[in-house]
């Protein structure tokens, strides 16, 4: 048995180690996992009886688990299995030693192991039916929440190529009646309307202006929506919802804000409707907002733009309408682009015509605002999958959306 100064070297060697390697020591998945590993091999050296032996050996039987919680590959799950098991081995053989008993060999071993997962096995399958299975800790925010690329205030290029491959449940949603069609699945989330260039970000001067009229259909959706834990306050709703719900409000594009930081799973029930009419008057102060540009970038989509005004006159539906037959009949879908270079729009629209729903919505905001249409870029969330189980809708981090909207005299935002 090692010496007590040694072993509170040990253990100051371990946290130095953990805060080296972490950058931090914060209560979570990771933190936890590194603590439990780093014990364990600690413990292992004041073994002093059978008691420390069998202590030693349960401790061990966390760690599987701990592996299986940051992967869930087949190697790890594997590689745990076989942990388990001979963990379970060697308390048994503990167990028959203490008792004097005769040593069975190791197929009779693992028969006893064999039993005893027997037992376990149909009460674990059944917490997993009984009780909630939740994405999150019950503790609070989860290591991979805090600072996930995606829904924030802002939008660059690029910024979600790390949210695309990510099948993290960002939503769990429940309809009570009615659910809307697939096209109607979008949920609504900041609105960004100040453009640098290069990144997009919500004006928060812009958003505090009062929320706009909107003129709901009679017919809607009452859900309710689990939110999973975030550092941020932004709530997602099913585009347009027509009330805020108690400890939320709007803000002036209709983007959905809770009274406080979402740190822990939180439960909103609300009621959405498709918008007959959405905000027909623009004020001054919003029209300047919504044709706001940078100046000096992305020429050759400015130059466009002033051709198209020039040969549809005041007709802005016209120039919608060829904006949208251009990008359906000439551009295409994916995730593999090339960094974004001074003008990306530009390079979006004329040279490599290709990209994602960031590149899309971007780039036709930006030729409206040219145009002289008003525009901006909506984020959230689109589709999501049915659980038919549990009857709910998953929405995941995967699922991340962003789209354009343009001011119509006479028929407001669309």
């Amino acid at each position: 048995v090692l010496p007590m100064p040694v072993r509170l070297l040990l253990v100051l060697a371990m946290l130095a180690t953990i805060v080296w390697q972490m950058g931090m020591v914060r209560p979570g998945r990771d933190t936890g996992c590194a603590l439990l590993a780093a014990m364990l091999a600690i413990k292992s050296s004041e073994l002093r009886s059978l008691r420390d032996a069998r202590s030693l050996l349960g401790f061990a039987l966390f760690s599987p688990f701990a592996a299986f919680l940051l992967d869930q590959g087949p190697l790890t799950t594997g590689l745990a299995a076989l942990a388990a098991v001979a963990a379970l081995l060697a308390l048994q053989r503990l167990a028959q030693d203490e008792g004097h008993s005769p040593r069975l060999p190791l197929r009779g071993q693992l028969r006893g192991v064999g039993r005893l997962l027997g037992i376990g096995l149909p009460l674990a399958l059944a917490c997993f039916w009984l009780f909630p299975r939740l994405s999150t800790p019950l503790w609070g925010v989860p290591e991979r929440a805090v600072g996930t690329p995606g829904l924030a205030d802002s939008m660059a290029p690029d910024q979600w190529l790390d949210l695309m491959a990510d099948d993290t449940p960002a939503l769990r949603v429940q309809f009570f009646g009615a659910v809307p069609e697939p096209a109607q699945r979008y949920w609504r989330g900041p609105v960004l309307t100040s453009f640098d260039g290069h990144r997009w970000s919500r004006d928060r001067a812009t958003a505090r202006r009062p929320a706009p009229v909107v003129e709901a259909a009679a017919q809607g959706w009452d859900y309710q929506i689990d939110y999973e834990p975030t550092d941020r306050r932004l709530l997602v709703a099913l585009d347009l919802p027509s009330r805020a719900p108690e400890g939320s409000s709007f803000d002036a594009g209709m983007s959905l804000r809770s009274d406080r930081t979402l740190s822990a799973l939180s439960r909103w029930r609300l009621h959405s409707a498709p918008p007959q009419r959405f905000d027909t008057d623009l004020s001054p102060y919003l029209r300047r907002a919504a044709l706001q540009l940078p100046p000096g970038f992305n020429p050759r989509t400015a130059q466009l733009a002033r051709q198209w005004r020039q040969e549809a006159g005041n007709d802005d539906e016209a120039i919608v309408r060829r904006a949208l037959q251009w990008i359906t009949r000439d551009f295409s879908y994916t995730l593999e682009t090339p960094a974004a270079g001074r003008d990306p729009v530009d390079d979006f629209l004329f040279n490599y015509k290709a990209g994602f729903c960031q590149h899309f919505s971007s780039a036709f905001v930006v030729l409206m605002r040219n145009a002289g249409i008003p525009a901006r870029v909506v984020t959230g969330f689109a589709g999501g999958t049915r659980n038919r189980i549990g009857d709910y809708w998953v929405v995941r981090r995967m699922d991340a959306h962003a789209w354009a909207e343009v001011w119509l005299p006479q028929r407001g935002w669309v």
